[in-house]
């Protein structure tokens, strides 16, 4: 499940590994049981790499699981949920050869969030 990993990727220790293979079976299995999980409930308490290899990973599998019910996935939803994740997002997109609508791109989910929390 995990790729290999290339120039832009850490190579994480194998425990590491171990615990991001653990989060995605468990979340793939609650697809399989017909459910929608949200990927933040198995991002847990990781963070760093460990964290940025998980997230990449989850919405490989949230891609291709809603694509199966024919359910679109597009990047400005995630640029939301997932503030300062914006090259993992979009390196998950490219990897799984999606094609990311250049109408909304990072800048603007922030200057959305920015201002819907300042009330303007």
């Amino acid at each position: 499940m995990i790729p290999r990993p290339d120039a832009q990727q850490e190579i994480l220790p194998v425990p590491v590994l171990d615990r991001i293979d653990r989060a995605c079976l468990r979340f793939e299995a609650a697809w399989k049981r017909d459910e929608t999980p949200w990927l933040e409930d198995f991002l847990g308490d990781s963070e760093g790499d460990e964290r940025s290899r998980l997230l990449a990973e989850l919405l490989v599998l949230e891609f291709d699981y809603r694509r199966r019910k024919s359910h679109s996935a597009f990047p400005g939803e995630y640029y939301f949920r997932f503030p300062g994740d914006e090259n993992v997002i979009e390196a998950a997109f490219t990897s799984r050869e999606l094609s990311v609508p250049q109408t909304i791109g990072p800048a603007d989910y922030r200057s959305r969030r920015l201002s819907a929390s300042t009330g303007l």
